[in-house]
This record gives structure tokens, C-alpha cells and sequence, in this order.
């Protein structure tokens, strides 16, 4: 299980990259990804499309994009827009890594 760690910031500057580093994890194809925010502290609306559109492309792929993402500003954000309604969030690694797929 591939798990990849996002910077403490995603807004438009950012976004692109954290786009282009979850669809390089995801082009071999795992069975699971998880994308490590427990240290991302602030996000966007560019940081929302970067994760909904990686999201997508993992599903399209077969791939379970796993977000790992705490209480706090960046779940709360998420909830807000009804995005945790279509993204699979967990409140800590090991939860993301223990589940089947």
C-alpha cells in the first residue's frame, strides 16, 4: 500500500503538484492509495478539485484513494462544500491502512 504525504498548505499554487504527485502514485495501478494530510493544516478550493479529480481518476482506475485527514480546518472545509461525502476519508493512518479495500 503506497501512502503519500501532502504539504501543509494546498491552494492554487500547490494544487497542481499535489494533483500531478497523486496521479503519478496512482499510474501503477495499486490496489489502495493513501494521501497523508494529518499535517496539511490549510486548504482551498484548488485543493478540493485537486482531490475530487484525483479521486475520480484512482476510481476509474480501480484504485481506492484513502485521505487521511484529522479533526480540524481542512475536514472541516470538506464538510462544509458535502465533499466527505464522495472522498474516502479516515481520522488517522492506521485506520486507512488496516481496512480492505
Amino acid at each position: 500500500m503506497n501512502v503519500v504525504v501532502l504539504p501543509a498548505e494546498i491552494d492554487l499554487a500547490s494544487a497542481p503538484a499535489v494533483t500531478e504527485t497523486l496521479i503519478f502514485a496512482l499510474s501503477t495501478r495499486p490496489a489502495v492509495i493513501v494521501a497523508d494530510l494529518t499535517g496539511t493544516i490549510y486548504c482551498d478550493c484548488a485543493a478540493i478539485r485537486s482531490l475530487c479529480h484525483a479521486a475520480r481518476y484512482a476510481a476509474a482506475h480501480g484504485t481506492d484513494l484513502r485521505l487521511v485527514i484529522p479533526a480540524g480546518p481542512v475536514r472541516r472545509v470538506l464538510q462544509l462544500t458535502g465533499r466527505d461525502r464522495e472522498l474516502h476519508l479516515y481520522p488517522a493512518i492506521a485506520s486507512a491502512l488496516t481496512n480492505p479495500p
